[in-house]
C-alpha cells in the first residue's frame, strides 16, 4: 500500500498561502490561505481568513477566524470568534466565545459559552448552552436541549457594559426529548418534557409527557399532545 505524507502549513506573522491538503495547518499573527484546506489538524492563533472550504479532523481557533466556505470537523474548538460562511458540520463543538454560521449547523454534541448566529438550523443531538450574550438561530433541534443565562458577576458586569450582549435566545421552533430553557423567545416549542425559566416568552408550547412553567415565564398557548 502507498502511504502520502502531506508537508505542514505554518504561517507565523504576517502571510498568505495557497490551500491544498495538508497534515497540520498552523496559523499564528495574521494570516490569509487562498483556497480550501483538507488537513488533519487546523489550528488558528490570531487574526486569519481562509477563502475556501476547510476539512480537518480537528480545528481549534483562539482568537478571530474567517472560513469563507463550510467547515468540517470531527471536533471544533473555538476560544474567541469565529465566523463560517457555510454550514458546519461536526460530532462535538465547543464554542468559548461567539460563533456566526451563515447556513445550517449540524453536530452530535453542540456547547457554546458565549453567544453565537446560526442563519438556519442547529441540529445536534445534544445542546447545551450557556449565554453570556446573544443567541439566535432560525429552528433549534435535538434530544437533550438546555439553554441557560449565566448570571455570575462577570456576565453581568459584561451586560451593563456592553449592551450587545443583551437580549438572551431567540428563535422560531425548538423541538427535542427534553428541553429545558432560560431567557428564550420562541414562537414554538415542542418536546416530551418541557420546562420554561425565568426570561422566556413562548407563543405556544406542544409537548407530550410534562410541561413546567418557573419563575416569570410566559407561555400564550400550550397543548398537551
Amino acid at each position: 500500500m502507498e502511504h502520502t505524507t502531506h508537508p505542514n502549513l505554518v504561517i507565523s506573522g504576517y502571510g498568505s498561502s495557497n490551500g491544498g491538503e495538508f497534515h497540520i495547518v498552523k496559523l499564528e499573527g495574521k494570516a490569509r490561505v487562498d483556497g480550501g484546506l483538507t488537513c488533519t489538524e487546523f489550528v488558528s492563533h490570531g487574526k486569519s481568513t481562509v477563502h475556501g472550504p476547510v476539512y480537518t479532523k480537528l480545528a481549534v481557533v483562539n482568537g478571530d477566524a474567517t472560513i469563507n466556505g463550510p467547515l468540517e470537523a470531527e471536533r471544533l474548538n473555538v476560544h474567541g470568534r469565529t465566523t463560517i460562511n457555510g454550514d458546519l458540520r461536526g460530532e462535538r463543538v465547543k464554542v468559548h466565545g461567539q460563533v456566526k454560521v451563515n447556513a445550517d449547523c449540524e453536530a452530535e454534541v453542540f456547547t457554546c459559552q458565549g453567544g453565537f448566529e446560526i442563519e438556519g438550523l442547529l441540529n445536534a443531538g445534544e445542546v447545551d448552552i450557556t449565554l453570556y450574550g446573544k443567541g439566535r438561530a432560525q429552528e433549534i433541534g435535538g434530544a437533550s436541549i438546555k439553554v441557560r443565562r449565566e448570571t455570575n458577576q462577570i456576565a453581568k458586569w459584561l451586560r451593563l457594559m456592553f449592551a450587545s450582549l443583551n437580549g438572551g435566545l431567540t428563535a422560531d421552533t425548538i423541538e427535542g426529548d427534553d428541553i429545558f430553557l432560560e431567557e428564550t423567545t420562541a414562537k414554538v416549542v415542542r418536546g416530551n418534557r418541557v420546562t420554561i425559566g425565568a426570561g422566556c416568552s413562548i407563543d405556544l408550547v406542544e409537548y407530550k409527557d410534562e410541561l413546567i412553567l418557573e419563575g416569570d415565564a410566559i407561555v400564550r398557548q400550550q397543548i398537551q399532545l
